[in-house]
């Protein structure tokens, strides 16, 4: 028996996968355009905004106890074309975490089905989100560090640690919880006592819900993209179509 060959070109939506930062480069020079370089552009601008690495200085030191590990871009397509690159942390390659330190929230699906027999008899308002940039938002406990690839242009080669949740760290959901946890109690949110990850909000004549997923959430309610927008900020596309 023989199995598929890793070399093989993979193809999403007609549009060919890279395998690895060079090849999406690559990809970009025969199409004639820089869709694949703009997703690395993207992914790298989200995590200098979250200032995610500390870049050490030239023989600085590192600090004790902190274990080495690659990162890799992941690429993707999404079904309206769009091109995705995801920095993706081994995990892997770190101790084991206990498993209270890589839980995080989500919701029954028997809770999401009274959420909207609710919803059929009072009448809100549905809507789902997803926030990319989820993991970026915790703070990790972990001890890492990476050399940074070409992706990260004038860093490219310098050491770095990391100071916020990643994809592909094992404590990475579990950090984006406490933030999220928190700033839904901000805004008024309390969980429900039934299943802790269906949030509620009176707001006097009615109450608002909010189930959470990992990375997700479904808000129910009379202005569901305000309340989003308050918990997740403002939605950068909606239904495969990009706001300006």
């Amino acid at each position: 028996l023989t199995g598929k060959s890793d070399h093989a070109a993979k193809f999403k939506f007609g549009v060919e996968i890279p395998k690895n930062v060079g090849h999406a480069l690559a990809l970009d020079a025969i199409n004639d355009n820089a869709q694949w370089q703009a997703a690395m552009d993207s992914e790298i601008e989200s995590i200098n905004s979250f200032e995610t690495f500390r870049v050490l200085d030239e023989g600085e030191p590192m600090p004790a106890g902190h274990t080495k590990i690659p990162c890799q871009i992941i690429f993707d397509c999404k079904f309206d074309g769009r091109r995705k690159a995801r920095l993706v942390a081994r995990g892997d390659r770190t101790p084991d975490a206990p498993p209270e330190e890589t839980h995080s929230g989500v919701v029954s699906m028997d809770t999401i089905r009274m959420a909207f027999a609710l919803a059929a008899m009072n009448n809100p308002d549905v809507c789902a989100a997803d926030m990319s940039t989820a993991f970026l938002c915790g703070k990790t406990q972990e001890k890492v560090h990476v050399i940074a690839g070409k992706e990260f242009g004038k860093h490219a080669g310098k050491r770095m640690t990391m100071d916020k949740g990643l994809h592909g760290l094992q404590t990475s959901s579990a950090r984006f919880h406490e933030h999220l946890s928190a700033k839904l109690c901000k805004l008024g949110f309390v969980p429900g006592r039934a299943d802790f990850n269906l949030w509620v909000r009176d707001m006097g004549t009615h109450h608002e819900c909010a189930a959470t997923h990992v990375d997700d959430i479904l808000v129910f309610s009379k202005d569901p993209m305000g309340t989003i927008e308050a918990i997740v900020g403002k939605p950068e596309c909606h239904l495969g179509g990009n706001f300006h």
